[in-house]
């Protein structure tokens, strides 16, 4: 009985020590059913880009979020990247605001992309449009008109959409 008694509390310390020695950090993770990673909130929240207001004549909307990449380093050479599809204009567009034509449409964006272009959403293509201090105008007649955004910023890319019922 004095071998199985020190066999048993030998097997306890391995499995503590070992218990012990963990990676700290796969415990910051979940997982799905299939074995993948799943980020948790804040992670995502971090990995998120900034919104994108669209404002008329004293009217606001906030933009759909599109597809966007995002990517974050950290301080130790690490980062996490974060890829998210979407679907087109239509689908993630939102409500739509009215405007009458030849109003100015105001991009406020939560923080200034590097370049960014603005597009007429059509299904067979889109038309690009001039935009000037974050400032375009409506130039058409009673009409709902889609609208795409690509932002770049030092983090990543991302679609927005926005849609404006023209009266």
């Amino acid at each position: 009985m004095g071998i199985r008694y020190i066999y048993f509390v030998f097997i306890i310390v391995i499995l503590l020590i070992t218990a012990g020695c963990s990676n700290e950090k796969l415990a910051k993770y979940e997982y799905d059913n299939n074995k993948k990673v799943v980020m948790k909130t804040e992670e995502v929240a971090i990995l998120t880009p900034p919104k994108l207001t669209i404002s008329v004549e004293g009217n606001k909307i906030l933009a759909g979020q599109g597809s966007y990449f995002w990517s974050k380093d950290n301080d130790d050479g690490t980062g996490r990247r974060l890829n998210v599809d979407a679907g087109p204009p239509p689908e993630i567009a939102g409500k739509e605001l009215s405007v009458k034509s030849q109003s100015e449409v105001h991009l406020v964006f939560e923080e200034v992309p590097s370049v960014y272009q603005v597009r007429i959403w059509e299904s067979d293509n889109e038309k690009a449009i001039a935009v000037t201090d974050n400032t375009f105008t409506i130039t058409q007649n009673k009409e709902i008109v889609i609208y795409s955004v690509v932002a770049n910023w030092e983090h990543g890319t991302a679609t927005y959409a926005f849609s404006l019922n023209v009266e």
